[in-house]
């Protein structure tokens, strides 16, 4: 295509965009508005759904954590006494599993098999052990307020702690007379005769006798009640549990909302300024048109001037059998091209007119439709075309 086409189309296409501005910013913010109203749809979802989850994840945080200085050692008491409950129970599930396979009643499976260096009933008797002195010495220490972790159990009666405090001064003392006992049988296993001989028959009795009874028969209900007691960390993991789950839902649905938001906001400044093109598109197009409405109208009405002059002549008239052309016809034009780029078409009724540069008359919003006259060379006077 050469300079002098594309020139044509580009003017063709301001023209048209001038002549069909308002239609044509109708469509473009028509298609705007559709992904706009899903973005915002979208993102007052997400702004719901991370308000909610944010709200309902403070709520169980503050109930999970009421009481304590800092909001973490309920967090790590929780843990704590949770990794005690877990020991304990994998313990008590060992020595349960070989007591009954010793009785004949169960029969370990090739599937636990696989445990076999844990299934060790001095491995399991030691885990026991050492879990339940873990547990009832910060146990003790917990309802005493020494440890931070007291406020777990602040919330149960008075008379319940009053409990506790009992329960825990027991375990303390039968495990201090357990390891004693444990002590004193060792001792006596490995004293020489003569040593052995000296000591009195109630040591004797209580190291051989004692030390074994006090672990396979006291130790069993003691891990019961260390199972029992360390389970209420199982819901508090629970509730730990479902606040972290809300925290987790509540950042990327926030983020997601974010970036809805900004999403939106860039769609609307792209908006803008392709709505502001179009207008400045527009606004150039019927700048041209008044440029080329003087010329077009005065060409017209030369054409016209022209023709009316040549069928003047009779003989040129009845050779060619052709009349005058009507001599309003550049006044219409004129009033047709002034609506056709400053109508309705235009722009909208509460925008502002285009400003023309300074020396060019700016085209009247509307112009009274002339009255053509029967002819002659006054007719034209009182039109209001380009050029009066």
């Amino acid at each position: 295509m050469t300079l002098w086409m594309w020139a044509a189309l580009v003017i063709g296409i301001l023209f048209l965009l001038a002549a069909l501005e308002r239609s044509v910013r109708e469509i473009a913010r028509t298609l705007v508005r559709a992904p706009a109203q899903a973005l915002d749809t979208l993102r007052e979802a997400a702004r719901l759904a991370a308000g909610t989850t944010w709200l309902q994840f403070r709520s169980a945080f503050r109930a999970a954590t009421e009481g304590a200085s800092w909001a973490g050692w309920p967090i790590i008491g929780t843990l704590l006494y949770f990794a005690m409950f877990l020991l304990a129970s994998a313990s008590d599930l060992g020595i349960l599993l070989l007591t009954l396979e010793a009785l004949g009643l169960v029969r370990i499976t090739s599937h636990l098999r696989v445990f076999q260096g844990f299934l060790d009933l001095g491995l399991l008797t030691t885990l026991a052990l050492l879990v339940s002195g873990a547990f009832f010495g910060l146990l003790l220490l917990d309802l005493l307020g020494i440890t931070p972790f007291g406020v777990l159990w602040g919330r149960t009666p008075r008379w319940f702690q009053r409990i506790l405090r009992v329960v825990a001064g027991i375990g303390v003392a039968f495990l201090i007379a357990l390891f004693a006992s444990l002590g004193l049988w060792r001792f006596l296993q490995v004293a020489p005769p003569e040593v052995r001989g000296r000591i009195g028959p109630p040591l004797l009795v209580w190291g051989s006798i004692v030390a074994p009874l006090l672990l396979f028969v006291g130790l069993p209900p003691l891990m019961i009640v260390i199972a029992v007691l360390s389970g209420w960390s199982v819901g508090w993991m629970a509730a730990l549990l479902w606040a972290l789950l809300l925290f987790a839902v509540t950042i990327p649905t926030g983020l997601a909302a974010v970036l809805l938001f900004i999403a939106l906001e860039i769609l609307d400044r792209v908006a803008n300024a392709l709505d502001a093109l179009l207008r400045s598109l527009a606004g150039a197009g019927r700048w041209l048109a008044h440029l080329m409405g003087s010329p077009l109208q005065l060409a017209l009405r030369l054409l016209i001037g022209g023709w009316n002059w040549l069928v003047g002549f009779d003989w040129l008239r009845r050779s060619l059998h052709l009349g005058p052309l009507d001599p309003s016809l550049p006044d219409r034009f004129a009033v047709w091209w002034e609506t056709l780029f400053s109508g309705l078409w235009a722009h909208e009724p509460e925008e502002a007119g285009i400003q023309f540069p300074e020396g060019i008359p700016s085209i009247p919003r509307e112009s009274p439709m002339p009255t053509p006259s029967s002819g002659g060379p006054d007719s034209s006077r009182d039109s209001e075309g380009f050029l009066e």
